[in-house]
């Protein structure tokens, strides 16, 4: 992509942006009701006059969103919009914003993103279902963040990199719904360590999945426990086989059709994160379903052939590259792939109002697309 087409799409965001922020309360309305904001103002122990919780989300989200994300062309950019309305402005020295950023709740501003996630999947037409379910995207990426003793400690780079030439790099896992393009949740780890893979997240985010979904998602995810225990919530999932063990078709439970059938599989060893008791509720045996399409073979708990057919499932399985395109337009195109923050909690807050800025991004395409209907 050439620059005139990066800076492009960086302006049209920060224009979706201006688009919605006749005040600064109302600037988050396409994705969140005032009950929601005065929610997020009251978690706050924010109590500035010149910075309440909702004035400074909304400077944060238009920092985000522009070409320079700067902290001083955002208030500046806030002061002309403040202008514009009439409105008194503060100064433009970045000290008080920057105090103000820091005492926005972390976990208010993580509640906001999932009820923006929420409110945009709901408001999202039903055709967009698939066989009447709700299909949620998973995957995973990287990002690195400035080098500062803080993110090195939480967040450490790579191996691979030298000391004092490298940057502190984390692991970030989205739910993504596929009808709306919605981010419902998002967690973060670092790249190495006990906990840290994308299997470990997902399971800090079974509570943002609802009963009836189907998640999709590829081969890291192909696991018997992450099976059951989605099975455990009323989540089906479609997930592509882990390319490590191959699939004699022969040896199918019962034959479906040509690379089609079901398999039993019986219950691993206990792994080292579960323990005794969540074990001890885990079936001994589990009836997936395989399809194999070209060189890929696909996992499935969605095991009845006359509701589901194989070009069904292999379809569905192929639309879960929405979720790698999604992933780079928020990447690359709003530039959160390098992150500006000097501390872990920053970082993730910095992390959550992008998502947002996405999801408000995708409230207008919704809005859009319903009035072109």
């Amino acid at each position: 992509m050439n620059t005139h087409t990066k800076h492009r799409t960086v302006d049209s965001a920060s224009e979706l942006l201006r688009q919605f922020a006749q005040t600064e309360e109302d600037a988050l309305s396409a994705i969140l009701t005032t009950q929601n904001l005065e929610y997020f103002q009251n978690q706050s122990t924010q109590r500035s006059r010149k910075y309440p919780a909702c004035t400074t989300l909304s400077i944060f989200m238009k920092q985000v969103a522009s070409e320079n994300k700067s902290c001083r062309s955002a208030l500046i950019s806030h002061a002309r919009d403040q202008i514009a309305l009439g409105h008194e402005i503060n100064e433009t020295s970045t000290g008080p914003y920057c105090q103000a950023r820091q005492r926005l709740p972390e976990n208010a501003i993580k509640s906001l993103l999932r009820t923006s996630g929420k409110n945009l999947d709901n408001s999202t037409s039903s055709d967009y279902l698939w066989h009447n379910r709700r299909v949620v995207l998973t995957d995973g990426s990287k990002l690195s963040m400035p080098d500062t003793p803080e993110n090195q400690i939480e967040y450490p780079q790579p191996k691979s990199q030298k000391k004092d030439l490298g940057f502190p790099q984390l692991r970030i896992l989205v739910l993504i719904a596929l009808g709306s393009g919605a981010v419902l949740d998002s967690d973060v780890a670092a790249c190495k360590g006990k906990g840290t893979g994308e299997q470990a997240l997902l399971r800090q985010m079974h509570s943002t999945l609802k009963v009836g979904d189907i998640l999709l998602g590829d081969a890291n995810f192909e696991n018997y426990f992450s099976l059951t225990q989605l099975l455990q919530s009323g989540v089906d999932a479609v997930f592509e086989k882990n390319g490590a063990r191959n699939v004699d078709f022969r040896t199918c439970h019962e034959k479906l059709g040509k690379k089609d059938g079901l398999f039993k599989l019986e219950r691993p060893p206990k792994p080292e994160w579960m323990s005794e008791e969540i074990y001890s509720q885990q079936p001994e045996e589990l009836t997936v379903r395989m399809v194999k399409h070209k060189k890929r073979v696909i996992v499935t708990t969605l095991t009845d052939a006359k509701a589901y057919s194989v070009k069904a499932l292999i379809e569905l399985y192929i639309s879960r590259w929405h979720v790698e395109l999604d992933f780079r337009s928020i990447k690359t195109m709003m530039k959160m792939d390098i992150l500006r923050c000097g501390s872990p909690d920053m970082v993730r807050k910095e992390i959550d109002v992008h998502l947002l800025v996405y999801n408000m991004i995708r409230a207008l395409m919704v809005r859009a697309a319903k009035k072109k209907a």
